[in-house]
């Protein structure tokens, strides 16, 4: 009998919905939230989504989870997981989008349905919620078997210790390093937690390079939380 061979893109959209932090408001964010599952299915049509809600600050209500689950193909309600919502708390952002991020590979791994979308995905990619896919995103520049893709920049740190970062709000990864991922992000949480670093800094540290494609170009834009800065990458 033949295996079929991957045929889905699948995308892991890590959301906060309820929330204080930053600017906007819940709803808003409600709003932009669609609008990053809604660029998906337009720019990679070909794609499952799997989103995971950590609104520690208040639960989201089940008419808002039933308005998402039918626009994605799995959902998790990550707001009682104690380890986001004391990073959270204590407004260590970093660790929590971490966190969020790891737990999201092992759903995955443990849950049926998530099994069935690891096992049809060729490309995983990593996207925090808000955030649009736009006209430069290029499937084809994330498809490398074994491989990491990310983006790279230069550290603004003056404290040179790590000397660059990745741009995490959209990353992606092949199936077959999935466990290396998920690795690379529980270590990435004690950098943020030991070191005071961002996320960026963090996971640039703890991923062998080897395992790493850098792409001139993401193909994403959005507005950061804190002041409403609109960044394209």
């Amino acid at each position: 009998m033949k295996i079929a061979p991957p045929i889905n893109n699948l995308f892991l959209i890590t959301s906060c919905i309820n929330t204080s932090f930053g600017i906007y408001k819940p709803q808003e964010r409600f709003e932009q939230t669609l609008e990053t599952i809604e660029s998906i299915r337009k720019y990679a049509p070909n794609s499952k989504i799997f989103l995971a809600d950590n609104s520690y600050e208040k639960e989201l209500p089940e008419k808002i989870y039933r308005y998402l689950n039918d626009r994605c193909d799995l959902i998790a309600n990550l707001s009682k997981e104690p380890n986001c919502i004391n990073l959270n708390r204590a407004k260590i952002k970093s660790a929590a989008d971490c966190v969020i991020s790891f737990k999201m590979v092992e759903i995955l791994m443990q849950n049926v349905t998530g099994l069935k979308l690891l096992n049809h995905a060729k490309t995983i990619y990593r996207i925090s919620g808000r955030y649009k896919l736009n006209e430069n995103f290029d499937e084809n520049d994330f498809n490398h078997f074994g491989k990491i893709v990310l983006k790279r920049m230069n550290t603004w740190r003056e404290n040179k210790s790590i000397d660059g970062l990745y741009i995490t709000r959209l990353m992606a990864f092949c199936p077959s390093v999935a466990l290396l991922y998920h690795n690379y992000l529980v270590n990435a949480t004690k950098t943020v937690l030991e070191e005071g670093v961002d996320m960026e800094h963090a996971v640039y540290k703890n991923i062998d390079k080897k395992y790493v494609v850098l792409v001139n170009k993401l193909g994403i834009e959005g507005n950061v939380a804190p002041n409403g800065e609109l960044h394209v990458d």
